[in-house]
């Protein structure tokens, strides 16, 4: 009996907080639910994965190929899925699923087989990690590529050809254009006398000004920076107060830390959380510290919450985002972000700016429409038979 949708396996490490589970979940439900049937695989998940229920609640059809990080049943699992499953596209995320999908994926006769690099972490540069990388790659037909620099290295250190890669860059859909309240509260705030600044509560009793940050808690995403700025504003307002939302092997390094700077008191550290809406509701301003990556999810995230963002800009891509939000120099010392960010958030109208440009941006350049656009283009192309480099027809060679 002919099939009328594609079927389409995502194949994906786990359903932890991360940018790739929050660019997953936000894409599949954007995509023509007439033409696609979605399943989402993830190697290891049970009751306690942050964003299980949130991808249940979306309506994708879940399948957890193993409870236990420890215990890799998905070596038995996986085979079994992709055998029984009928798909015609398999597209794989993240290392594992990559190292693990694209190869089994291919052996096991599925038409179509994707990679989507989403990583910065250096490690995968190196040995062995690098051989692994590109052997795996090979067995894609197209692999995405959130960054023109990661781009770059896959064909330089890991001689891939270009032509089976696609710059990707990550996207998000803008929300309405609702005020953000503690940023609207801030604005009000603003506008008071400025002899009074240091004094002033509001009639409930709590007068803090929230800075937030979100994200794996890793050497690279350089939350010790987000602690010595948090440091500095302390020492210009003491009404700051710090959330620092992920988890990591760095969270007890961190929270460490943030006891010898004196921020015991001003931090809150909620952990993995299954959506960082909370978070952009509360806060007055997002900072990005990391050094590697270009324009992360979570930037987006805050792009589309109306929330005023300072990031290091530590490369081009972000270099380019002066529009978007205030560029930070990685170079400088603490004391000269928190002044640069406390006078953003006083400056009412250059906020709003920047917010507005922001915004914007995700209809244009970070468009989440158009990257859903771009993987359905590249599937329906990809599912056109044409001649197999070695004979024979294929649905997938580039």
């Amino acid at each position: 009996m002919k099939r009328n949708k594609i079927r389409v396996l995502h194949l994906i490490d786990s359903l932890d907080l991360g940018g790739a589970q929050t660019l997953l979940l936000e894409c599949l439900p954007r995509f023509d639910q007439d033409v696609y049937d979605f399943t989402l695989a993830t190697f290891h998940a049970n009751r306690r994965t942050v964003f299980l229920e949130r991808a249940r609640r979306a309506g994708i059809h879940v399948t957890a190929l193993s409870p236990y990080r420890a215990l890799p049943w998905y070596a038995v699992t996986l085979p079994a899925l992709l055998l029984t499953g009928a798909f015609d596209i398999v597209h794989c995320h993240l290392y594992a699923s990559n190292w693990l999908g694209r190869p089994l994926a291919r052996l096991l006769g599925v038409p179509v087989v994707v990679g989507h690099d989403h990583c910065f972490d250096a490690f995968r540069f190196r040995f062995p990690w690098r051989q692994v990388d590109a052997w795996s790659a090979r067995f894609a037909d197209v692999n995405f590529v959130i960054s023109s620099s990661i781009v770059r290295r896959l064909v330089e250190e890991e001689g891939l050809e270009p032509a089976r890669l696609a710059l990707l860059q990550n996207g998000f859909a803008a929300s309405p254009a609702v005020p953000n309240p503690r940023a609207a509260h801030s604005r009000s705030r603003a506008r008071r006398s400025a002899a009074s600044r240091n004094h002033e509560r509001r009639e409930d009793g709590s007068g803090s000004r929230w800075i937030g940050a979100a994200g794996r808690l890793v050497g690279w995403k350089r939350f010790d920076r987000f602690l010595a700025l948090a440091q500095a504003l302390s020492a210009i307002d003491e009404r700051y107060r710090f959330v620092l939302a992920g988890d990591g092997p760095a969270a007890a390094q961190l929270q460490a830390t943030a006891k010898q700077l004196g921020l015991g008191e001003r931090m809150v550290w909620p952990g993995a959380v299954p959506g960082l809406e909370g978070l952009f509701a509360y806060v007055e301003a997002f900072v990005l510290t990391s050094d590697l990556e270009d324009v992360p999810m979570v930037l987006l995230e805050a792009f589309a919450r109306r929330v005023p963002t300072a990031t290091m800009a530590v490369n081009p891509e972000r270099q380019k985002l002066f529009h978007e939000t205030l560029l930070l120099d990685p170079d400088a010392a603490p004391g000269q972000w928190a002044r640069e960010l406390d006078a953003l958030l006083q400056d009412a109208s250059r906020r709003d700016r920047m917010i507005d440009a922001a915004h914007r941006s995700l209809a244009g350049r970070f468009s989440l429409d158009r990257q859903v656009a771009a993987i359905d283009a590249h599937y329906r192309r990809l599912l056109t038979p044409r001649p197999q480099r070695f004979g024979g027809p294929t649905a997938g060679a580039t």
